[in-house]
């Protein structure tokens, strides 16, 4: 039997390794992803989110509904879209939503988009600045200014082990995330991912171009998987990941801090998009 398909109705939902707020995080959905209901035990939910990775929620932040909708969600494609009360920028703010967060509008005419998704039972309604999303029907697009756009709008962003999310990503969240809102689907971690059909791997001895993801060994690897970071290189120079240290940043590939820290370890080039 296929497991019950849930939507997040949380601005940023916390899976974790265990049925317990203190247990490690392992992942993040944002609001209005589908996960599938694996199991319920009241307080707690098991997931499975759509990139296959399992864990634990709260059961109040999220809700049983039909995936059939999922085609009809509008998608927020910058860094942060403000629910508001009312269709004006001085209108109460009722959430602040994460990029790749999906909703569904139900009037979009004029600058903010009418949307039923409202929690605050002050309010019968979100409104949502329509230049924040992108409408259903409309290819995401895979071009190499709007990826890197889509990148650099996140720079700052702090570093959150097992985030996905505008208020706090690792470093396989934030690829992931800024991939997906361009129609390509990586899997959650950075092993995974230079492991992923996506693309073609390439070696530690290749320059990277513009767009590869780019894969390196750090001082430490527990799990011995031969890859713990990633990052999106800008050009053969430079590249942005999201690291312990600064967050979501730009770096370049010989300075000192990055040699001392990691070995790079080569690439995914996807296949080239329109410039």
């Amino acid at each position: 039997m296929e497991p019950d398909q849930c939507r997040v109705i949380n601005n940023v939902l916390a899976i974790r390794s265990d049925p317990d707020t203190a247990a490690e995080m392992v992942s993040q959905a944002v609001f209005g992803e589908y996960v599938a209901l694996l199991d319920n035990s009241g307080e707690f939910s098991r997931i499975r989110t759509s990139d296959d990775y399992e864990g634990w929620c709260l059961s109040h932040q999220i809700e049983l509904r039909s995936a059939v909708d999922a085609e009809e969600l509008w998608t927020v494609t910058s860094a942060f879209a403000e629910a508001l009360s009312g269709p004006q920028p001085t209108a109460q703010m009722c959430t602040r939503l994460s990029i790749g967060s999906r909703l569904h509008v139900v009037h979009s005419d004029g600058d903010y988009v009418r949307v039923n998704e409202a929690s605050n039972v002050k309010v019968a309604y979100w409104f949502v600045l329509k230049s924040c999303l992108r409408r259903p029907g409309i290819s995401p697009g895979f071009r190499t200014d709007q990826i890197e756009r889509t990148a650099l709008s996140l720079l700052g962003t702090p570093y959150l082990w097992g985030g996905t999310s505008s208020f706090g990503c690792d470093c396989s969240g934030f690829t992931q995330r800024v991939f997906g809102i361009h129609g390509v689907n990586l899997p959650r971690d950075a092993y995974q991912q230079a492991a992923s059909a996506c693309g073609v791997r390439t070696g530690g001895a290749d320059v990277p171009s513009a767009l590869d993801l780019v894969f390196f060994l750090g001082k430490r690897d527990p799990r011995m998987r031969g890859i713990t970071h990633v990052g999106i290189a800008l050009d053969y120079e430079r590249f942005i990941h999201s690291s312990g240290a600064r967050g979501v940043a730009i770096s370049r590939f010989d300075d000192d801090e990055i040699v001392e820290e990691y070995r790079f370890r080569g690439g995914l080039r996807l296949p080239s998009p329109g410039s």
